[in-house]
């Protein structure tokens, strides 16, 4: 399961910086990403595409394959690709 959607509420760097230890910064399509792997079966992303707020990507799997990390990432690129000046 993913969803993915416009999260308006807060930017990615406020998701990261609630979530210090647990984040881990990576770059996904060139957009600064802050993700939180905490397990084998769930990954969740925050992506930089507005100073008024973030792409959110949450993904859940039972089984840990595929990587929710890698599935996460997959929608994420997808969805850049349809966003405005992206």
């Amino acid at each position: 399961m993913v969803f993915v959607g416009a999260d308006k509420s807060q930017t990615m760097q406020q998701f990261a910086d609630a979530r210090k230890s647990s984040i881990e910064m990576t770059d996904i399509s060139g957009y600064p990403t802050a993700q939180l792997g905490t397990n084998k079966t769930n990954c969740t992303l925050s992506v930089d595409v507005s100073d008024q707020g973030s792409l959110f990507v949450n993904a859940l799997v039972s089984s840990g394959d595929p990587n929710p990390c890698d599935l996460s990432k997959r929608f994420a690129e997808a969805a850049l690709q349809n966003l405005p000046g992206a």
